[in-house]
């Protein structure tokens, strides 16, 4: 899934939605596998990047966050962290410390 840059991370989802064109969508955090911050060329050249994450929910196993402001996307990718790991703990006991 695609979307622009308005996101919020709740408790126990993310809740994305556009500029545009509002999508709002649920990826519950104790299924994210992976999440990677991208800074392709161009997107340098003006401080933005783009935020993959990765997960094992049937309807949203990849989202795309495109072009959000270089510090934005940081503080989101930590807060991302932070909210997965105690959402693991909650949710997967049967797995061990945390994967961040």
């Amino acid at each position: 899934r695609n979307c622009d840059w308005s996101s919020d991370v709740c408790s126990s989802d993310l809740i994305i939605s556009g500029v545009f064109d509002e999508l709002i969508d649920e990826v519950w955090l104790f299924r994210v596998t992976d999440i990677r911050l991208r800074k392709p060329f161009l997107y340098r050249l003006v401080g933005l990047a783009n935020l993959d994450i990765y997960s094992t929910d049937k309807n949203n196993k990849y989202v795309e966050i495109k072009a959000i402001p270089i510090t934005d996307a940081l503080k989101l990718l930590e807060t991302l962290q932070q909210h997965i790991n105690i959402e693991r703990q909650i949710n997967r006991p049967d797995i061990p410390g945390a994967w961040f």
